[in-house]
């Protein structure tokens, strides 16, 4: 059977979950070479879910091997906090496709 043409060539991969917790859940997500990665928190954020969290995603880049990247837009302080808390450093400043000021974190 010969491959299905759609017309348009995705622009990045899908998101893969990779860890699912309940309470949270990391997913990760190809664009070319370059890995973003998600953590999408559903419980309530509590010190020993953050500690729950951080050795799973400890474990998720020792398993992926390489950086992996997160966006956020600029007026997101929350989430930029909680990426710090994670080690994570910002690396540059973009406007996205979409015209949002965005700001690219990497681990």
């Amino acid at each position: 059977m010969a491959p299905h043409h759609v017309g348009v060539t995705p622009s990045h991969s899908f998101k893969v979950p990779v860890v699912v917790r309940p309470g949270y859940l990391i997913s990760l997500e190809r664009f070319g070479a370059v890995t973003f990665g998600h953590i999408d928190v559903t419980a309530p954020y509590t010190p020993s879910l953050k500690r729950q969290i951080a050795a799973d995603f400890q474990l998720v880049r020792q398993l992926q091997g390489a950086p992996v990247f997160i966006h956020v837009e600029r007026t997101n302080t929350k989430l930029a906090r909680f990426a710090q808390s994670f080690g994570f450093r910002l690396i540059t400043s973009c406007t996205d496709d979409r015209g949002v000021n965005t700001d690219i974190y990497a681990i």
